[in-house]
Formats: structure tokens, sequence, C-alpha cells
């Protein structure tokens, strides 16, 4: 970002425990201020402290439920409520099916925002079913890179992947992803083209310290060697930096985002797919509907049989790279650069007057809409979404 304008200056306040390599990154130069270790309550008070102490103008929280510490996430609650500064949440999850600690969270979170982004209508209306009024709420679409055409066998063969059909599924690996219907559709793809690879690359989440999901992970081993799949499975158990993520996605013939609950707004894979332009196969949650209709890619029920019978259609070449077309077509107009400009408009309504547009000087995220434009305002950003080598807290304010 300095690069982009030398007047721009950032400090960060990682979480701890949600990606170890993100709190000694040498990347990070001297930025990190403040570390919070995710189940300590008390470093929700501490960050709160560090926000209303600086000089930032506005802040930007990027809520996901297994991001942050107590029961879903429920410790940010401490943050919020001894925060003093305008607040901007963007929702990552809205679902029909909150338990009460989730539903209790999110209506307290937003309550207490000057404005609350959802990637689509559809979560506005969900949070009306809860009660809230929902009158601060903003539509903004998940942002990707500038859709590419990717040379798919250069990067198979930069990971040993050449000659293989490679299905993926990428990023964290959680239960609520159905990964281990794709397990159980494997045979069946197997005994049509024993090429077939099925990729899984992320890091479990959350943490192996957590037993629900420490059983899921052997259940998908077991699963590979119930069905003799040794050869057509491959993890790559790791937390990816972003150029990893992008050879992953430039070797995959299909991405699959399976998910199993009709409700998810949002998925971060799909909107990389989208970047990347990949043929895709996913469950028919909102956010699949909405980008991959209009024949930009395939819906299947969350049954084994029904995503074996997807990818049987992406084994023909032309009907694949039909459907990767589309996905470049269509990727235009959410690009990050344009979703940033969403989200300063969203800071404009919160900070009357204080963001002045200036040529050449928007200061641009990977990750959802960092914008600062004129550099008058500074703005602290909470959550993982936005400092792509790890989850935590980044201020970013004038140089003085």
């Amino acid at each position: 970002m300095q690069q982009l304008n030398p007047s721009v200056v950032h400090r960060v306040i990682p979480v701890e425990g949600n990606n170890p390599d993100c709190i000694n990154n040498p990347k990070h130069g001297n930025e990190v201020i403040f570390v919070i270790k995710r189940n300590v309550k008390a470093d929700y008070l501490k960050a709160a402290e560090h926000a209303n102490e600086s000089d930032a103008q506005v802040v930007s929280l990027q809520y996901e439920f297994g991001m942050y510490g107590g029961e879903r996430g429920s410790y940010m609650r401490d943050f919020v409520n001894q925060l003093n500064k305008p607040l901007v949440t963007t929702l990552h999850t809205m679902t029909n099916n909150f338990s009460d600690v989730e539903r209790e969270t999110v209506q307290m979170i937003s309550e207490k925002s000057a404005a609350v982004v959802v990637i689509s209508e559809a979560a506005i209306q969900m949070a009306r079913n809860y009660g809230m009024h929902a009158n601060n709420f903003v539509v903004i679409p998940h942002g990707h890179d500038e859709p590419i055409q990717a040379d798919k066998e250069k990067a198979k063969e930069a990971l040993g992947l050449s000659g293989r059909f490679v299905i993926s599924n990428i990023g964290f690996v959680m239960r609520y992803k159905g990964i281990d219907l794709v397990l159980d559709a494997m045979p069946e793809l197997v005994e049509s083209n024993p090429k077939i690879l099925h990729l899984i690359a992320g890091k479990l989440w959350p943490p192996m310290s957590d037993p629900h999901e420490v059983a899921f992970r052997n259940e998908l081993k077991e699963k590979i060697l119930k069905y003799g799949l040794e050869e057509n499975v491959k993890f790559v158990d790791k937390w990816l930096t972003e150029s990893e993520k992008k050879i992953y996605y430039q070797a995959s013939d299909v991405i699959l985002t399976t998910y199993r609950d009709s409700d998810q707004i949002s998925s971060g894979t799909l909107a990389d797919a989208v970047g990347n332009g990949n043929a895709t196969i996913s469950t028919g949650y909102v956010h699949a509907k909405k980008v991959l209709g209009d024949g930009r890619g395939l819906i299947c029920d969350p049954t084994p049989q029904s995503i074996a019978s997807s990818v049987k259609i992406m084994f023909n070449d032309e009907v694949r790279h039909k459907f990767e077309r589309r996905m470049r077509g269509y990727g235009k107009n959410s690009t990050w650069p344009k979703v940033a400009e969403r989200y300063l408009e969203v800071m404009k309504t919160v900070i009357p007057n204080t963001l002045v547009k200036a040529e050449n000087s928007i200061i641009e995220s990977r990750d959802p809409g960092l914008a600062l434009v004129g550099l008058v305002a500074a703005l602290m950003l909470i959550g993982g979404y936005f400092y792509s080598p790890g989850n935590g807290l980044a201020i970013y304010a004038p140089l003085m």
C-alpha cells in the first residue's frame, strides 16, 4: 500500500490462533503493535482500547463466527461494546438457522454498527426474519481478482499433477462444506475417469484443538481408505498463501463448493473461482445461484449421486470451456477495485465530508473493499478478510 501511496502507514494486530504464520511474517516489518490471543477474552477489550486511542476515524469489522474466540465468535461482542468509533461491519455469514448465540451476536453487532455490509439482498431479508430492522444494511458483492485465462497445463506441471483431471475444494476444510459428499461420489467418478484427482487444499478449521473437527478430518481419511482412493485424493493440509491459492485454482479443471446450507450467502472459494475463470459446480445455496445462474456453472443437489453426475458433464472439454468463458465475463463487474469503490461510498456515509476523492490515490486491498481516497481519513480494520497474510486488525493512518 505504501508503494501505491507513500503517505499511508498501517499497523496490524493479528489474531493468534487463526494463522500462526501471520505473527512473525517478515512482510509485516514493524507493523504488529498488539496480538489478540483468539481465546483470551480480555484481549478483545484491549483491542478496542487500541482502536479508541488511535487516530482512526472509522473501524471496519469483518465478522465470521469461526474467526474469533468464545462460543461462535461471541468474544467480539466485548470489542464492539467497548468501541467508541464509527463501525462498519461486513457479515460473511447470514442464515435462517442461527443458534441463539449466533443470532444474539449478529443482532448486537448490527445494532452497534453505523453500516452493515452483506453480499446479497437475501441476507437482508434473513436479518429481518430475526426481527432486525436492517435499515443500515447495504449490499456489496464479494470481490475477486481480475478474471484471467490461465495456462492450466503449466500450473498442473508445477504441482506435479500433469495428466490428471483435477476437481478441487480450496480453502478452510470445514464440515459444512460437504467435502465428505465429494469423497462419497469419487468411486463412481474414478470408474468413469481413472485419472481424476480430488484436490483438498487448505487447513482444517477450526484448529485441530476442536474435537468435533478432528473427528471430521478422521472421517475423511477413513472414507479414502474405505473406497481405495489413495491415488485419487490429495490433501494439501496447510495455510495457503495468495500465490499458492492462485496456482491451485489455475491447475483445477473444476472448482467445487458443495455446501450443505442452502442459506449460505457468501463463499470466498466461489468468488476466487470467478476471479480465476474456473468451471464450477455448487450446491444451490444463495450465493451460488446468483453467480452460476444464466449458464455460468452447474448447480447440484447435496448428494454424492448429483455431484458425480455434474462432474461427469464437466469431463466434456467443450462444455467446461464454455463455463470458463462465461465466468470470466461475469467477473469483470466485481473485481477488487470496483468493490473497494463501493466500500468507500459506505465510508462516506459514516464519516460525512471526510473522504474526498483525489486523482490516482485509491489504496486497494486484495480482500473485501479496502480503499482510502484522498487520504483524509484513517481507517482501522478488524478481522481476517482484509489483511490476507493473517487474521487480525490493521490501522491505516496518514503519516505524520
